[in-house]
């Protein structure tokens, strides 16, 4: 039986009743995801500030305006929730896929085999070495760029006029070793340019952008 409903100073409402505990746990917790949730989504574009030159004191200033304007909208949205019977089971639902979608982001490269992977970062290099032809020029090299590295280099590329480090082509190209690390991995490869006769081994380190795995870095090192 429902003995009263109250809302506390941070707007987070608390029901006191038998079993009420579960229902105000799942409540805050809804509450606690939905707001992180929007947050994460405005901070992945966030690189968009940089590109306007607009000053950190600004970016703060926005960054904390944004924060205060999602948990003005969660408490909306919960306030409007109260009206619905199955509210708790909603509650529960929505924050059971949050979290698994937080797990996805964190720990992406773990819910992808190995081959998967490996063939997935083999494509992007391809794409990558295609940099170096000399024959691509404007847009066709901006959207080989695109495809192959994560959007905010891409886009920074594409600001600057100025394209990343190209391999250029490699011949033997050959998987030494690939490792996950939370939401990344790193594919360490070997290949040998034309008419070379030492090996050079390559570090690239790619992330989920989108729905494919770009590289979001990459070093070289001759063996």
């Amino acid at each position: 039986m429902l003995d009263k409903v109250i809302c506390n100073n941070n707007g987070v409402w608390r029901e006191h009743r038998k079993g009420g505990f579960l229902r105000g746990f799942v409540r805050n917790t809804f509450f606690s995801l939905i707001t992180v949730f929007l947050v994460y989504i405005s901070f992945n574009q966030a690189y968009h500030l940089d590109f306007l030159h607009v000053h950190y004191v600004i970016q703060i200033i926005i960054y904390v305006m944004a924060i205060v304007l999602f948990i003005w909208i969660v408490k909306k949205l919960i306030n409007w929730m109260t009206s619905f019977r199955v509210k708790f089971s909603v509650e529960l639902i929505i924050s059971l896929l949050l979290i698994l979608f937080f797990a996805h982001e964190l720990f992406t490269p773990y819910f992808y085999t190995e081959n998967y992977l490996m063939q997935a970062g083999l494509e992007k290099i391809e794409i990558y070495q295609q940099l170096s032809n000399p024959e691509i020029h404007g847009d066709e090299r901006a959207e080989l760029a695109e495809e192959a590295v994560v959007k905010g280099l891409a886009e920074a590329y594409s600001l600057t006029g100025f394209n990343p480090p190209s391999l250029g082509p490699l011949d033997q190209i050959e998987i030494q070793n690939m490792k996950r690390s939370f939401y990344q991995y790193h594919l360490v490869i070997e290949g040998k340019y034309r008419k070379q006769e030492l090996a050079n081994t390559f570090r690239f380190t790619f992330q989920k952008d989108g729905l494919d795995f770009k590289i979001t870095g990459f070093s070289a090192r001759q063996q």
